[in-house]
């Protein structure tokens, strides 16, 4: 999962958007680092490796922002 600063940023990010920070969210925001062109439902199984589950709408909220409200090139920014 993210380090700690990573994870650090990922809340920044979330919370400049207007998102509740949660485990999920931070966990999307890590794999999409890691596969910036991976589709939500690679994005949802890869977090839902490490949390255990994960709900498709978390995922797509988390998507939803990086394209709307975050900024593409921020979402990929480590």
């Amino acid at each position: 999962m993210p380090s700690y600063s990573a994870a650090s940023d990922a809340r920044r990010r979330l919370r400049a958007a207007g998102m509740r920070v949660t485990s999920a969210r931070v966990a999307v925001l890590d794999v999409l680092g890691g596969h910036p062109h991976a589709t939500a439902d690679t994005v949802a199984r890869l977090v839902a490796e490490h949390l255990g589950s994960v709900s498709k709408q978390a995922v797509y909220d988390v998507l939803a922002a990086c394209t709307q409200e975050i900024g593409r090139a921020s979402c990929r920014e480590r």
